[in-house]
């Protein structure tokens, strides 16, 4: 099944935070690079099979994917709870390593 991915204006921003992130001690080392190729990844593959990862506890509607160290918000629009005929998927929110929970996403 084609489904759409869209990133929503806050999770590109966290996106390039984390970028800062990962970068900011040693700069691009491979072990940094790695981290955010494998954060961007993680985001571009939920297509494949999005209802296959956890709802989330806190926020009604969304579910969690845990890659490097961050946690990826995103809803899945209708989520059928079948990856067979779940629908688009929307990335609200990229918590980064050491960031508090969000309050709302």
């Amino acid at each position: 099944m084609s489904r759409e991915l869209v990133v929503s204006p806050r999770a590109a921003a966290d996106i390039a935070a984390a970028t800062d992130r990962f970068f900011a001690y040693a700069g691009p080392t491979l072990h940094a690079r790695q981290r955010l190729r494998d954060l961007i990844n993680a985001i571009e593959d939920l297509t494949q099979a999005p209802v296959t990862f956890r709802a989330s506890a806190r926020f009604a509607g969304a579910r969690e994917r845990v890659v490097s160290g961050c946690v990826i918000y995103f809803r899945v629009l209708p989520d059928t709870g079948e990856n067979a005929t779940a629908g688009d998927v929307r990335v609200l929110h990229v918590k980064l390593p050491g960031q508090n929970d969000p309050r709302s996403l």
